[in-house]
């Protein structure tokens, strides 16, 4: 495929390249771990007939990735996840993004209350990750995911409804224990869903994050049109769209359908 038979033949006859030669066969060394697109940067500065044959061979493996990554995106349970997935982080670093300014200008606290009130959410997230733990030895994580939107769904309006800094502070840390797992569990359900290939998965999110990085300019442009107050009601849609996506019990993803699609 890339018309280079004697860097092909070169190339069977390698064998494991110690890391000083790597230093001189970036491409060959990146492409030999997988890491084809890095091959391909490294190929494209040199135009000797090795980085030529490098350049074929990652080039041709990035097509084919793209290829089953679009694929991919048909399988019911690769895009449930996903859409999960990318939701899940409007409680988080989107959430976390405007947190501070919400504070300051619709609760009106000082910046260094809103400060310490990102600080205990911050803790509490350390502290849902620990408890995470031990719950997952118990339920499954389907299960704890289920139960966890039912309870954010609850607490996170009342979290922008009630007055008060202190009832405030006190929601915003149930909802950073809450959070534990929040996106590594859908996130391990992915990997599941496309079994072997952890090269598409990474493509998938890589599209599926390139959406993602609209909602903080959605968000802004709300705010600036009705207010923060009424374009932080936008976050609620990752509790809703977990109680609404997430598969019943006995249901959960079966990870040979995308080989029996494939």
């Amino acid at each position: 495929q890339s018309g280079h038979a004697d860097w092909a033949a070169r190339e069977r006859a390698y064998g494991t390249v110690p890391a000083a030669r790597c230093a001189k066969r970036k491409a060959m060394c990146e492409f030999r771990a997988g890491r084809h697109r890095a091959s391909l940067v490294a190929a494209l500065a040199g135009s000797d007939p090795e980085s030529r044959y490098w350049r074929a061979r990652a080039a041709t493996e990035l097509r084919a990735a793209v290829r089953r990554a679009f694929h991919a995106l048909k399988q019911r349970e690769v895009l449930r996840w996903l859409v999960l997935l990318q939701s899940a982080d409007l409680l988080l670093d989107v959430l976390a993004g405007f947190l501070a300014l919400y504070f300051v200008d619709v609760v009106r606290t000082t910046p260094a209350m809103a400060a310490v009130a990102i600080a205990i959410w911050t803790t509490a997230g350390l502290l849902g990750d620990g408890l995470l733990l031990l719950v997952l030895r118990r339920i499954s994580g389907m299960r704890y995911l289920r139960t966890v939107a039912a309870v954010v769904a609850v607490a996170y309006p009342l979290f922008l409804l009630v007055p008060g800094v202190g009832a405030k502070v006190v929601l915003l840390a149930l909802l950073g224990v809450l959070n534990a797992g929040w996106y590594a569990i859908p996130q391990a359900a992915l990997y599941e869903a496309v079994p072997g290939g952890s090269g598409i998965v990474l493509a998938i999110e890589n599209v599926g994050g390139t959406v993602g990085l609209l909602m903080p300019l959605v968000i802004g442009v709300v705010a600036g049109a009705a207010g923060l107050q009424t374009a932080l009601w936008i976050p609620l849609a990752a509790p809703l769209l977990m109680l609404a996506l997430l598969p019943r019990p006995g249901r959960e993803s079966d990870p040979a359908a995308f080989d029996r699609a494939s």
